[in-house]
Order: C-alpha cells, then structure tokens, then sequence
C-alpha cells in the first residue's frame, strides 16, 4: 500500500542532493568545458550519418556521459537494437596539454520513409567536471536521395 508507493520517493532525494552538490563542487573548482559537436545538418533516406562529440585538451582529464535522444521512428543507431530512442556514449578529453583526444563518433542510420525534419537532443548525463553542449537539441533536415 502507501508504503511501497513511499520508498522509492523516500530513497530518491538524497541522491539528486548528492549529485547537486557534486556538481556544485565540480563547478567550484573549474570553469565549465564546452563539449565540440560535429553534426550534419541534413541526411539522406536510407543513408548513415555520424555525430561527433569531442572534449577540448585541459590540464585535467574529462570525461562525459552524453545522451542523444532521437525519434526511434526516424533514426537507428547503426549496430544498435533499432527501436531504441536514445544511446549513451563516454566521451573523454585528454589530460595532456598538447594532446588532441579523439572524438567519440555515433553513426546513426536514417530510418524515415520520406523526407522530415527532427530534432537529436544531446544531454550530459554525467561528467568529473562540469561540461557543457553548445546545443540541447540539433536540427537535422531528412532529405530524399
């Protein structure tokens, strides 16, 4: 009854208390990254594509775990169970200074039967560092071959 409806509610706020402050801390101690987004701004029916997510060079090393979110109706990510609305990858910024980090690529698969327009939503879920993307939402135009 009221109980089993409580505790999971119960359990839920220490942890985004923990992970608020986490942040705040992270945030304290160093400037926010900007994360480097390489998208196309349209693809082709039937046609694979790829995103790239990169972490600039800095002192310490970062690292991220970005979501992309997308209509599993339009768009697969190649190698993936299709169906899927959304992928998580770890993207890693080398912590030598000098050093270039290679980007994380998602290749993803144009499912869409005829031309569209979308939206892919990039989301930090997670970093050792505050990290930001340049855009929350990507516009991408579905066009036909």
């Amino acid at each position: 009854g009221p109980a089993a409806g409580t505790s999971p509610s119960a359990g839920a706020p220490p942890v985004a208390g923990t992970a608020s402050a986490a942040a705040t801390a992270s945030r304290a101690s160093a400037a926010p990254v900007t994360m480097n987004v390489i998208a196309p701004a349209q693809a082709t029916l039937g046609q694979e594509f790829a995103i790239s997510l990169g972490l600039p060079t800095s002192n310490d090393p970062v690292t991220a775990s970005v979501q992309l979110n997308f209509d599993p109706t339009l768009l697969a990510v190649v190698g993936a169970p299709s169906g899927a609305g959304s992928v998580t990858v770890e993207v890693a910024g080398a912590g030598i200074a000098g050093t270039t980090a290679t980007p994380t690529q998602v290749r993803l698969r144009v499912l869409a039967k005829a031309p569209t327009n979308t939206e892919i939503g990039i989301e930090v879920v997670n970093s050792n560092r505050a990290v930001q993307v340049p855009v929350n939402t990507h516009a991408l135009s579905i066009v036909g071959p």
